[in-house]
């Protein structure tokens, strides 16, 4: 997970999105090709435990500061991707 934490490039929604593709490929053993990016993130099997993982993590790869409150409200990858994006 080290290499996803890299600093983060010029921020735009499709790199902050990538980045949530590999990363939830990772962490929950999903295939990207079978991740929708407008599917609620608890519906592919992100749990609490893994949700504070992921909200930490793409805070320290993007600089923006988030918090369980942002996942709630931006709960798909799209809907995170582009608040990241313009939150940059």
């Amino acid at each position: 997970m080290n290499d996803l934490l890299a600093d983060a490039p010029d921020l735009e929604a499709e790199t902050v999105q990538q980045w949530l593709y590999d990363y939830i490929e990772n962490v929950l053993d999903l295939n990207k090709a079978d991740i929708d990016s407008e599917v609620p993130l608890q519906n592919l099997g992100l749990d609490s435990s893994s949700a504070v993982g992921l909200i930490s993590d793409l805070a320290a790869w993007s600089g923006v500061t988030l918090g369980v409150k942002t996942l709630r409200t931006h709960n798909s990858i799209k809907s995170l991707a582009e608040y990241v994006a313009r939150s940059r």
